[in-house]
Order: C-alpha cells, then structure tokens, then sequence
C-alpha cells in the first residue's frame, strides 16, 4: 500500500542505459502508505477554501458592502493557506521517511508549521486590523470558519480512510 516514486533504473534499461554506470545512484524512496491521504486532503482542502472564500465573500457582502466582500475572501485565504501549510509539511516531511531520526523530524517540523501559522495569522490580523477597505471582524470570523472547517475535513478524512496497522513495516527476506 506504499507508493513509490518512478524507478529511475527501469526507464533507464527500457532506453538501453547500463544502470549499474551511474555511480552511487540511489534507490527509489518509499512514501508512507498515508501519502494518498495527505493528497486527498489537499485537493478536498482547495475546494473547501474556494467555496469558503465565494460564501465569505457573499455573507461579507451582504453585511457591510466592498469592505465586507474583501474581508470574507482574504479571512477564507488565509485559512486556506494555513492548510496548505499542514500538507506541504507532512509532504516534505515525508521525503525523511527512510532517516533513522524521522520520528523527531516529523515532530520537529510539526510544532515548527504551529509556530509559523501562528506568526502568520497575527501579523496578518495586524496588517489588517485598521484598514478602511477592510471589514475586520468578517475576516476574523472567516479565519475561524476555515479553521474550524479544516479540522473538520481533516478529521472526516482521516476517519473514512483504511490504512493497514503495518503498513510501513519492511518484513525480513
């Protein structure tokens, strides 16, 4: 249930290349068999963001004109992009899979990805906070809804998914 990427030295015997004459090549690197997850929350997680930023925009709209409509769209970005956030790190993340030190790079990078969502959601909300052509507390209630939904997704997503309890393990032989 691992997926890998393309083999390198298959291609290279199907053109009539000697793969033993590439010196120190690498074998293909295994990703976790959680990958088409990470990759069904991405795709899951775009749609959500725009269909978040086109209702903002609308409710924000109805609320308080111009200013309403940008805060609704800019509060659904940058949730958005929180989640973007989350998946680019475990995508990354997941290139050390092989590491002997993964375990701690995955957490590392982890708390590393909090931080920086925290950084950028308040100096975002900072930028932000006086600007005339923005309404503030629709961008901050579209902030929380596309939290909120983004944990919602994660969990839906997680739950439905079927991941073998071995399914990383590497059997002797």
């Amino acid at each position: 249930m691992t997926e890998q990427f393309p083999d390198a030295s298959k291609s290279q015997q199907q053109a009539g290349v000697d793969p033993q004459s590439h010196a120190g090549a690498q074998p293909p690197v295994q990703l976790p068999a959680s990958q088409p997850i990470l990759l069904r929350l991405v795709k899951l997680g775009s749609v959500i963001t725009v269909v978040l930023a086109v209702l903002g925009g609308i409710f924000g709209y109805l609320v308080s004109g111009m200013p309403g409509l940008l805060g609704g769209v800019l509060g659904a970005l940058v949730g958005g992009v929180c989640m973007g956030i989350s998946a680019a790190n475990i995508a990354v993340v997941n290139r050390f899979i092989g590491s002997p030190l993964y375990v701690q790079i995955f957490f590392g990078s982890i708390l590393g990805q909090l931080l920086i969502k925290i950084v950028l959601f308040l100096v975002t909300a900072l930028l932000l906070k006086d600007q005339p052509w923005l309404n503030s507390k629709v961008f901050f209630i579209a902030v929380v809804i596309g939290v909120i939904v983004s944990l919602i997704l994660d969990l839906v997503v997680i739950l439905r998914s079927k991941i073998p309890y071995a399914s990383d393990t590497q059997l002797p032989g």
